[in-house]
């Protein structure tokens, strides 16, 4: 279903299980490279680099097998302000620098990303969806991805949604995910995307 629209940048954000992971799937779907910013902070932490700047700031409890254990690294950064902090303040740049890159390069992408209000790149898309759904719909979901209550608390706490900006187009998620792909597809049809 790939229009001809030769440039044209989509992000996608919101909370961690309101469904922006599966919207941006949906717009991959119409013809659009997909840039997942968790997937690109995943590879950061393979740099061996990294991975000794990550281990003073978490503790060399996070390694497994010799490899940094991203579960047991959340544990511990997202339950300390000053490690998140510092884990941001090394990630973040290198995440932001790839996902430049990847648009950069490609004509039409699809960038899924929870932290994109905290970066400073909306200059970057044509558009940007905020996937906005009920706290206990995100609760449900991610209960079934078999997090922890804590877990979904310490979270969200961490990903600051206040304030959202007015460039942003609001797309309400808290039904079955056909009446997303439907928003969606209709969003983007009417901006011209495709």
């Amino acid at each position: 279903m790939a229009g001809n629209k030769k440039n044209y940048h989509i992000a996608v954000t919101g909370k961690v299980g309101s469904g922006k992971s599966l919207a941006s799937k949906f717009i991959q779907e119409m013809g659009f490279l997909l840039i997942d910013a968790d997937l690109i902070g995943h590879k950061i932490l393979e740099n061996e680099e990294i991975a000794k700047k990550v281990k003073k700031i978490a503790g060399l409890e996070i390694i497994l097998n010799g490899k940094i254990d991203r579960q047991k690294l959340g544990e511990i950064v997202f339950s300390d302000a000053e490690k998140i902090e510092a884990l941001n303040s090394l990630s973040w740049p290198l995440i932001i620098k790839e996902i430049k890159r990847l648009t950069a390069e490609n004509s039409r992408t699809v960038t899924d990303a929870a932290l994109l209000s905290q970066w400073g790149i909306d200059d970057n898309f044509d558009l940007i969806i905020y996937i906005n759904s009920s706290l206990d719909n995100i609760q449900s979901r991610l209960s079934k991805r078999g997090w922890s209550a804590a877990k979904i608390q310490s979270v969200l706490r961490n990903q600051n949604w206040t304030n959202i900006p007015n460039s942003y187009i609001i797309v309400e998620n808290n039904g079955i995910p056909d009446a997303l792909k439907k928003k969606i597809l209709e969003l983007i049809l009417v901006r011209g995307a495709v």
